[in-house]
């Protein structure tokens, strides 16, 4: 489960570059395409967390009396994936006209 979450914080990382990139990138569709991939990360990142979550639940059905230190890394999963909610937010609303509505 280690190397899962060290991936999904990979992709995380990776998410965060792509949309730096797509802040400065210069014509804006190549903004626009960077900001894509970094989407694309973080629903990866997002998947491989729940892939986490499934592996660390299953772990604890099999030894429910054991407190697992699995079971703290789940926790941190979903607050991550509200993190990652969050900043999809964000990068969906730098994309919204001057206005502010859609």
């Amino acid at each position: 489960m280690g190397n899962l979450l060290s991936r999904a914080e990979h992709y995380r990382k990776k998410a965060v570059k792509y949309h730096e990139l797509a802040k400065v990138a210069r014509p804006p569709y190549l903004g626009d395409f960077y900001r894509g991939v970094a989407v694309r990360y973080i629903f990866m990142a997002q998947e491989i967390s729940k892939q986490g979550e499934n592996e660390a639940g299953f772990a604890t059905e099999l030894s429910p009396a054991a407190e697992s230190p699995a079971t703290e890394c789940v926790g941190e999963d979903a607050s991550r994936d509200a993190q990652d909610l969050d900043l999809l937010a964000v990068w969906a609303g730098e994309k919204l006209p001057p206005g502010g509505s859609e």
